[in-house]
């Protein structure tokens, strides 16, 4: 027969410093993420980890007991997964979980609990979550990595040192200015005067975020540029979650990945032909079929 819990027992088990919370922290070159399993922003040793929803599967582990690999799904009906997805590399990144208690002023205290550190290894993009597959340390060393492979698009980020476009405002390839207004009627729609008279979708496949007090990007407020006009307008891929006018931005040029036309008199697409970059092209114009590949 089932044993009965006294009530106090259960109204004690139910107050927030004794149900655990989950921090997840991911580490990549240029971003760190901080993101708690909680309806609000957490500081925890000095950081501040925002308020998300987010789940982990099974940790599997291995012989010696130790945690070889899981997966991790964050929340994306907003979009800004996307966004930070669409703008930085999270492959390889560092991704931990913590589990914490919080005290009856909402502090941090005793009994951290370490479930799981490694590397993302796969990332996936569903409707309306993000997906990433995480190895553990010692199961990066058995992790198979597959050869060069072959696709038609350049594997380059805009912009890196493999790329050999320069970001820079001297190369024009950089602005930072004020928004100056958004269409009443479309306020994906932003006017930004400093770019007034560049060539038309100048600085499509770019980016735009807003600027804190300190001149650093709010990554949260990161956008993709779908469009530009020489009237000075860029078009985004989704509003910004404050009203931008009068912020401070940044626009970062960027490219489609293509070479552009194999006619050297024509230029076509956004790529390397149109960044009079096509030395630097690493993807290849010429596919063989199936039935053309010897072994």
């Amino acid at each position: 027969m089932p044993r009965d819990i006294e009530q106090n027992i259960l109204d004690e088990s139910q107050k927030s410093e004794n149900r655990p919370i989950e921090l997840c922290k991911i580490e990549l070159n240029r971003l760190t993420l901080r993101l708690a399993h909680y309806p609000e922003d957490i500081e925890f040793l000095g950081e501040t980890y925002q308020a998300a929803s987010f789940e982990h599967g099974p940790i599997s582990y291995n012989a010696e007991l130790e945690a070889s690999r899981t997966t991790i799904r964050i929340d994306n009906v907003a979009l800004d997964m996307s966004s930070y997805i669409a703008h930085h590399n999270f492959q390889g990144g560092k991704l931990s979980l913590i589990k914490v208690f919080l005290d009856t002023e909402d502090e941090m205290i005793g009994g951290i609990e370490s479930l799981f550190t490694g590397e993302i290894d796969d990332i996936s993009v569903p409707e309306r979550t993000v997906d990433f597959r995480v190895i553990g340390k010692l199961d990066i060393l058995n992790k198979e990595v597959p050869g060069r492979t072959y696709g038609p698009d350049c594997p380059w980020r805009f912009g890196d040192e493999n790329c050999g476009v320069e970001i820079s405002e001297a190369n024009n390839t950089k602005i930072t200015g004020t928004i100056d207004s958004i269409d009443p009627e479309n306020a994906r729609i932003i006017e930004l005067s400093e770019i007034v008279g560049d060539d038309e979708d100048y600085w499509a496949y770019g980016y735009i975020a807003l600027l804190d007090e300190h001149g650093n990007i709010i990554h949260e407020e990161t956008r993709t540029v779908l469009s530009s006009d020489s009237d000075g307008y860029v078009t985004v891929d989704m509003p910004f979650l404050i009203d931008p006018v009068g912020e401070d931005y940044r626009l970062i040029a960027g490219c489609d990945k293509t070479y552009g036309s194999p006619e050297e008199e024509e230029i076509s697409g956004h790529g390397c032909q149109f960044w009079d970059n096509v030395e630097f092209f690493a993807g290849f114009l010429s596919i063989p079929e199936g039935e053309d590949v010897r072994t």
